[in-house]
């Protein structure tokens, strides 16, 4: 929300330079809508970390680990295009406390899981975990398609809008006129964790995960003439 904030204040900033130049005349305001949905999507990232003295081996045991997971998660119906390789980086470590240094190598390789069926993100994350994985970097909830909610947010942020440029009009005894500007700034989609709602179980059912619900916001700068 932070950066839409910063994103609002610039849009306003430019709006109150143009009204100076004379490029806008009458009433500037900025509308907000807001609107909750439930996440349909979740995305995590898990991988393996592997060292090794051995090159070879620290690769092939990394290989292997990775491998038994991708079947896995294919084997229990995540289809192949929503695992995709985010990173994989090799180096090399020195083992200092030995005399003399013994050289080591770091085998790390991750990748993004998509998961469709968002119920199923715990459950998937934990077989992830108990078929290869060793360590897990984010999970991230999301929409599928925003673009409903988007236009609600919009319907209000307009509302909104004309509501203020109502009762500032009404305040300076002058009557709105028509339309003569819009300006959107980029909304977002915000995790509310007090509105968490459990999306996988702890134990053998899977990592106890919370989706929450996800605050589609839109944000207009809008200016009315005044008659």
């Amino acid at each position: 929300m932070r950066g839409l904030r910063y994103l609002s204040v610039i849009v306003l900033l430019l709006a109150a330079t143009a009204w100076a130049q004379g490029e806008l005349r009458g009433i500037t305001v900025t509308g907000s809508g807001t609107v909750y949905g439930e996440p349909d999507m979740a995305v995590f990232e898990v991988g393996v970390n592997v060292l090794n003295e051995d090159l070879s081996l620290a690769t092939a045991e990394a290989d292997t680990a990775m491998r038994r997971m991708t079947e896995a998660l294919v084997a229990a119906g995540v289809a192949e295009r929503d695992i995709r390789t985010v990173t994989f980086n090799i180096w090399r470590e020195e083992h200092w406390g030995q005399e003399p240094p013994k050289p080591a190598f770091r085998v790390m390789n991750t990748v993004r899981v998509t998961v469709r069926e968002v119920a199923r993100a715990g459950e998937l994350l934990s077989l992830s975990l108990t078929s290869g994985a060793n360590t897990v970097n984010s999970i991230q909830y999301t929409l599928a398609d925003p673009t409903g909610l988007m236009r609600q947010a919009r319907e209000l942020a307009m509302a909104d809008a004309l509501a203020k440029a109502e009762q500032l009009a009404a305040l300076a005894g002058v009557a709105l006129g028509e339309v003569t500007m819009i300006s959107e700034t980029p909304g977002g989609m915000t995790f509310f964790a007090e509105r968490a709602m459990m999306m996988g179980a702890g134990g053998p059912d899977g990592v106890p995960v919370a989706g929450g619900e996800l605050a589609v916001t839109v944000s207009l700068v809008v200016n009315y003439a005044i008659r």
